[in-house]
């Protein structure tokens, strides 16, 4: 999940369509910068001590696409304020709660 205060990072939504702007919804009031395919060729050439600092989520809708986005910059997880996870959930690495979502305790949610 995004934990880091956003002046120690530069969160990136890799997509920039419907499900990037609900992932956009779900991290306000944190600023993210949306990135299309074009965008994300040039950040595989941007130095890695500049991209440490960066953190991915995924944003497009495509579950292969997303799939492989998801394993190639190690994208965090986001959970919408408007979501209810309850005590005793697990949320595993990269997960993605959008608003009105209810989970339950002893739910385990993603591999």
């Amino acid at each position: 999940m995004v934990t880091a205060s956003p002046e120690t990072l530069v969160l990136v939504i890799l997509g920039n369509g419907g499900h990037a702007r609900v992932v956009q919804n779900a991290l306000l009031p944190v600023m993210a910068m949306m990135v299309d395919e074009d965008d994300e060729r040039r950040i595989d050439q941007i130095a890695p001590q500049m991209r440490a600092m960066w953190r991915f989520v995924v944003g497009v809708g495509d579950l292969g696409k997303r799939r492989a986005m998801y394993e190639k910059y190690d994208c965090v997880g986001v959970v919408h304020g408007a979501a209810m996870v309850c005590t005793g959930a697990i949320l595993n690495h990269g997960v993605q709660i959008m608003a009105g979502a209810i989970i339950q305790p002893g739910a385990v949610i993603g591999e």
